[in-house]
Formats: structure tokens, C-alpha cells, sequence
């Protein structure tokens, strides 16, 4: 009974070390955050109106030389997900942006959702997968105040008026 029960636990702990990679939640990325343009490595959290944010990603690298990535990735704000994705041959560093972005950006903080996989470039067996998230804020475009830009004008003809009128009054 002893040896039996010496046996289970022996069998329970070798199932347990060999077989808790098989019930992961997949790899991360390497790298994975916002930049200002591509081909820059300098994490961005904050952009103006006017910029273009890109996403940098570097997918964690395969045991193998011969392999195949793809990359996806949804930019969410205030509900609504737009994806932005890519893929190669051995390419394991990514810069994405939003091909409609012009049409789409917001103010405010907008999230990156990721998730990656590398296949076998012979057989297509996925090797790895993974996922990643980030975010970024979008700041408001500086427009000046209406008002302030009519007492502005109101100013300036008060005091051509008031120079038109002196010069009219010495004649």
C-alpha cells in the first residue's frame, strides 16, 4: 500500500512538470509600446493632435530559423476597435500604425490590445503565442478661444480708430 501510494505521488508530480506548459497562457512580447514614428525605439505615452502614433513590438525569438510571424493588434477608444496587423518571414520586429488614423483619432487614451503567433515556416505548426497590451493618450488640439480672438480684433480697431481720428483732428 505504502509503494502504491509513493507511486501516485511520483506519477501525479512527474504529470504535473511535464505537462504545466501545456495549460499556459502563451508567451509575451519582448517589447511592447507606443512611439511617435516608425522605426523609433523610444517608448511614448503621450502624443499631440497632429502626431501619428506607431506601435513598436518585438515578438520573442523561435528555437528554429525557419519561421513565420503574425502580428494583430485592436486600438481602442471609447468603445470602438480598430485593427492594425502584420506579418513576415523571420521577422520578428514590428512598427504599426492605424492606416485610417487620420480619419479615426480622438483626444484622450486610447488602448493597444496584441497577440502574436510564430509558426514553422515548413509545416505551419504553431510554435509560440502571445499576447500584450499598452496604451496611450491623444492630447487635445490647441485652438484658441473665440472670444479671445474677437477682443483681440475689437482692440485693434479701437486703436486704429483712435490713431485714424488724432491724425484726421491735427489736419
Amino acid at each position: 500500500m505504502k509503494k502504491l501510494s509513493i507511486l501516485s505521488i511520483l506519477v501525479l508530480v512527474f504529470c504535473f512538470l511535464f505537462t504545466s506548459n501545456l495549460f499556459a497562457d502563451g508567451d509575451i512580447f519582448e517589447q511592447f509600446y507606443p512611439v511617435k514614428e516608425k522605426g523609433s525605439f523610444e517608448e511614448t505615452h503621450t502624443f499631440e493632435y497632429t502626431d501619428t502614433p506607431y506601435l513598436y513590438a518585438v515578438l520573442p525569438a523561435p528555437t528554429t530559423t525557419a519561421y513565420k510571424t503574425e502580428l494583430f493588434s485592436g486600438w481602442t477608444f471609447g468603445g470602438v476597435t480598430t485593427d492594425a496587423d502584420g506579418s513576415g518571414l523571420r521577422k520578428l520586429q514590428y512598427w504599426i500604425d492605424v492606416a485610417t488614423w487620420t480619419g479615426i483619432k480622438m483626444s484622450g487614451t486610447w488602448t493597444i490590445d496584441g497577440q502574436f503567433n510564430v509558426y514553422n515556416a515548413f509545416s505551419g505548426a504553431l510554435l509560440n503565442s502571445g499576447t500584450g497590451n499598452t496604451w496611450f493618450t491623444v492630447n487635445s488640439p490647441v485652438v484658441p478661444e473665440p472670444i479671445s480672438s474677437v477682443l483681440f480684433l475689437l482692440g485693434g480697431a479701437a486703436l486704429a480708430s483712435r490713431k485714424l481720428f488724432k491724425k484726421n483732428k491735427r489736419s
